[in-house]
């Protein structure tokens, strides 16, 4: 039996290359969590595999991935990633080659919609209710990511799960990951159904390893 960690967050120091947006740390915030920190804890619980999920800390431009590539080659047999992008970029095949990008790496697992979050570079604002995921304009992310079958981890709240469940409907080639069990909170009923039932299951991805 192998065990995965799906889901873990790692940063660096901050440093001019790759700073921290101090306007939007929260209080208290102080020091790294490195990968190496993170494999040290892996062997310390019997951990074999993790899957790196990028940071909103360093925001979704070029360089938002940088961290994560550098800690999957750091450590090949042990990390894997989930990147981030800018979904909506002014060329729908500047939006395609940024997805291709982000998962040209053998061991990058795909990109990640924080879809409870206002869409913003750091996204941090909660919006249980946003649509975003839904427009129109990421038609070339959700047809890029079926050519590319690679997966995209939705993190909604309990009130977007229809909305996932209708991506589904529309982009039956590409793999969802919900991510967070869809967020639960002390607002969650969880003897009330989140939206219309699905008549057909996620798929997602088991494990990482192959």
């Amino acid at each position: 039996m192998r065990f995965v960690d799906t889901h873990t967050h790692t940063w660096g120091p901050d440093t001019e290359e790759l700073p921290w947006p101090a306007d939007i740390l929260p209080p208290g915030w102080e020091g790294a969590y490195t990968a190496h920190d993170l494999v040290a804890d892996m062997d310390a619980a019997g951990v074999e595999e993790s899957v790196m999920v990028t940071t909103p800390l360093y925001g979704r431009g070029v360089r938002a991935n940088e961290y994560t590539m550098r800690s999957i080659e750091a450590y090949p047999d042990r990390l894997w990633g989930v990147g981030l992008m800018d979904f909506f970029g002014d060329d729908p095949d500047q939006v395609r080659a940024d997805l291709r990008r982000v998962v040209g790496h053998d061991r990058m697992l795909g990109v990640r919609m924080h879809a409870c979050l206002a869409y913003e570079e750091h996204a941090s604002e909660l919006d249980r209710t946003a649509d975003w995921i839904l427009d129109d304009a990421l038609e070339p992310v959700w047809n890029e990511a079926a050519a590319l079958d690679t997966s995209v981890f939705v993190f909604p709240k309990a009130e977007q799960i229809s909305m996932v469940e209708t991506l589904a409907g529309r982009h039956p080639d590409v793999q969802l990951v919900v991510d967070h069990m869809a967020f639960p909170d002390e607002t969650t009923d969880p003897d009330e159904s989140p939206g219309p039932t699905s008549r057909r299951s996620l798929p997602t991805r088991t494990s990482p390893s192959r």
